[in-house]
């Protein structure tokens, strides 16, 4: 189990969540100020679509909320990573395989992915 608070690192600022809620495959985390909140989430599941090919799911999402203020409307900012593998499938290859992934994540790649490039 992770520990009862997260820190994540936004704009060069330290966010340090707080577990606020924590049950059998999954965690909340939550900070909260006057002016914004940030949640994150952490779960874990099974799919059960198909019995000859059934994946485990694990997948973390990060949100942050701007608050309205009486010149500005509320603003929702989110990010999910999602692993998903086959029950049974060697844990290294799947690290392996979610590093590579997440390799792409670059600062250049996610400011060209942000501006809609495919």
């Amino acid at each position: 189990m992770f520990d009862n608070t997260i820190t994540l690192t936004r704009a060069g600022a330290s966010v340090a969540l707080v577990r606020i809620n924590q049950d059998q495959y999954s965690s909340e985390y939550r900070l909260r100020s006057a002016t914004e909140e940030h949640r994150f989430y952490i779960r874990h599941s099974k799919e059960k679509a198909d019995a000859q090919k059934q994946m485990e799911r694990h997948n973390f999402v990060y949100e942050r909320t701007l608050f309205a203020t009486a010149t500005t409307k509320e603003v929702l900012e989110s990010v999910s990573i999602t692993a998903r593998y086959q029950i049974g499938t060697d844990p290294a290859t799947c690290l392996a395989t979610a590093l590579a992934g997440l390799g792409f994540g670059t600062s250049a790649n996610l400011t060209r992915v942000i501006a809609g490039e495919s």
